[in-house]
């Protein structure tokens, strides 16, 4: 079955290259949960990725690289990691996968530049596709308390981790839908939705009410995993929807009344979220206490080597041996791994990311990248990597550039047709864009 994914993206790759590469992004998350043979690439997604930046550097356009609005962060984390493997050369495969995320953030965006309209289009259209097939199976796992899909990925041994979560919280089964864990599904869903409410594509007709009808569902579906730190992560990503006026805003407070009316008549589900977060002992699961655990352990770990680390993936091969429990933050592991640079050198691609926002006239998206942030402080994400936020905030801040020049031509080209047929004297107010 691996064998055969391959074999698609490869023909696709060669005949058409621009969708079949969106199509890897779109569903980066789930094809990183499929196993290669090639220990060093650990998942399909970046078996794939490398043929597809070869193709790429075949027959595409290379746009300048001191263009991309992230270079200085990304030369940052790679010089970071490269200190630290130059101290400790521990696992060079982490660096080659990183090299590869790094490598597609920045093919993406020589596609936006060249075929804006396009590729915003198309990759809004998947983003549709992969909400609406998470949101109906994470319904349907919900209600029947069972996931097939798991059971036979499980038995087939096909993903990296073989987890099927049966655990009840809040009421519900744990919603994972195609994922191994429920953390990365909600992440998933969590940025499919914010990526339609921010992006200004499909606003009218029927492709809109289709598109809100897929961010309820990523939306419940996020609840339903019962990940906490998810729900704080999209209460703060909620933020950048703020102004009044936002048709954004008169969907969502509908939406929030019956998701509120509803849990609440099922079993006070909202009052259970709130006392979880209050009292983190309050439901099975990780808690305040094994935080503290978890981050005097990386603490300990790191202060071997503080300024460089102990080498990357390093964590990974301790992490039964000292009870770090899957080092549930993105910043237990980068402790660890690469000591003061690496934290650091992350704390600067967030802050680059934030200014990447506000210097495209857009500060309220600052919220989508702190929410993010929160998220993967309070909790990992497995096979979600911390770079791919950029793809979110890239085809969000890119759509809403093209949207704004569009109409702007609209709105002139309306006006310079009044002239020619003199309906009637231009007026300063009909410039005002």
């Amino acid at each position: 079955m691996i064998s055969f994914i391959l074999a698609l993206f490869v023909i696709g790759f060669y005949f058409d290259f621009r969708k079949t590469f969106i199509i890897l992004i779109v569903y980066s998350t789930l094809l990183m949960q499929f196993s290669v043979s090639i220990s060093f690439m650990e998942s399909l997604f970046y078996e794939v990725s490398a043929i597809g930046i070869f193709f790429f550097l075949l027959n595409q356009e290379v746009y300048p690289f001191r263009d991309f609005p992230i270079k200085n962060s990304i030369l940052l984390l790679i010089v970071s990691q490269l200190i630290t493997f130059f101290f400790n050369p521990f696992s060079v495969g982490v660096i080659i996968r990183n090299l590869i995320l790094y490598a597609d953030l920045f093919i993406l965006y020589c596609l936006l530049r060249r075929q804006p309209n396009e590729t915003l289009y198309f990759f809004f259209t998947n983003l549709l596709i992969f909400g609406t097939f998470i949101g109906l199976y994470g319904i349907y796992e919900t209600i029947t308390e069972s996931n097939p899909y798991m059971d036979f990925i499980n038995h087939s041994k096909l993903y990296i981790r073989d987890f099927y979560i049966k655990e009840i919280r809040f009421g519900f089964k744990r919603s994972q839908t195609f994922f191994s864990m429920h953390t990365t599904n909600a992440c998933v869903v969590m940025m499919i939705s914010v990526a339609l409410l921010c992006g200004k594509k499909f606003n009218t007709g029927l492709m809109r009410s289709i598109k809100f009808t897929v961010i309820f569902l990523c939306v419940g579906i996020l609840f339903l995993s019962g990940a906490r730190s998810a729900m704080v992560g999209f209460v703060i990503t909620f933020l950048a929807f703020t102004n009044p006026k936002s048709n954004t805003i008169r969907f969502a407070f509908p939406v929030i009344i019956i998701y509120i009316y509803f849990m609440n008549e099922v079993n006070d589900y909202f009052y259970e979220v709130l006392q979880s977060l209050v009292r983190t002992d309050y439901v099975a699961g990780s808690s305040s206490d094994m935080r503290n655990d978890q981050f005097r352990i990386s603490n300990m770990l790191m202060m071997r080597s503080p300024i460089y680390g102990n080498g990357m993936g390093f964590t990974w091969s301790i992490v039964s041996k000292y009870n770090l429990m899957g080092a549930e933050s993105i910043w237990f592991p980068l402790m660890i791994d690469q000591g003061f640079i690496g934290v650091i050198s992350h704390l600067f691609f967030f802050s680059e990311c934030a200014y990447y926002c506000y210097k495209n006239k857009m500060p309220s998206i600052i919220f989508v990248v702190l929410g993010f942030v929160v998220f993967n402080t309070l909790s990992s994400i497995p096979q979600f990597p911390s770079v791919f936020l950029f793809v979110y905030l890239l085809i969000i801040i890119e759509s809403n550039k093209l949207y704004d020049r569009t109409h702007y031509k609209d709105r002139l080209q309306k006006i310079v047709d009044r002239l020619i047929k003199n309906e009637r004297v231009v007026t300063l107010k009909d410039t005002h864009f």
